[in-house]
């Protein structure tokens, strides 16, 4: 790789960490048997992803995780971060029929939920600078649960600030905290260690 050129966002995930999200989102869609494997049967096809909406294309690092939980290869047509448009064809899957159609419905919504969040980011991004805005738009830890991995990546994906990923992140004291604490706001950074020059106020 070039020196100047930047990594692509996809090595900030560890493949740990994909594989475990993967097996997760395919044993909550499957927990037992699945009957319709018996119709299909196991013999090699060739599927394609095809965009309904337009939209930035964001999150296949975690399709790649869960095809290759199925024994599935993917081919992806369109860089990610590339803005699509209805009708095209994003990706080509190889593998045995079960096994696709077993992994089908995890990959598109995992790819449209992280897709949908890149494409809102960059909207909003776009309309900072259509306004002449200098600052950087962020977002926070308002994130669905078991897919706040999923939903930082499109921040990332759609340009903007992921902000901090969980509570250890940064010290970030809100006005219930202020409420349960019973103390003024100008006093809770003192009472917290290293509360100092780690600190921010947050609603």
């Amino acid at each position: 790789m070039n020196p100047a050129t930047p990594p692509p966002l996809s090595s900030l995930l560890p493949p740990p960490h994909l594989h475990t999200l993967a097996r997760h989102w395919l044993q909550e869609d499957c927990p037992g048997l699945d009957p319709a494997a018996l119709l299909v049967g196991l013999s090699p096809r060739l599927a394609r992803i095809v965009c309904k909406s337009q939209g930035l294309l964001a999150g296949l690092p975690f399709v790649d995780a869960v095809w290759a939980e199925l024994g599935c290869r993917s081919s992806w047509k369109v860089p990610e971060g590339s803005h699509v448009t209805p009708g095209t064809v994003v990706a080509e899957i190889w593998g045995s029929a079960a096994r696709i159609l077993q992994g089908e419905r995890v990959v598109l919504e995992v790819l449209g939920r992280c897709s949908g969040t890149a494409t809102a980011a960059r909207r909003a991004v776009e309309v900072g600078r259509g306004l002449g805005w200098g600052g950087v738009v962020g977002g926070t830890r308002k994130t669905t649960p078991g897919f706040r991995l999923v939903e930082k990546y499109g921040l990332w994906v759609g340009g903007a600030d992921p902000h901090r990923y969980d509570l250890g992140g940064m010290l970030m004291v809100k006005d219930t905290h202020r409420d349960a604490a019973g103390v003024p706001m100008t006093e809770v950074s003192v009472a917290i260690p290293g509360g100092e020059g780690h600190f921010r106020w947050g609603r």
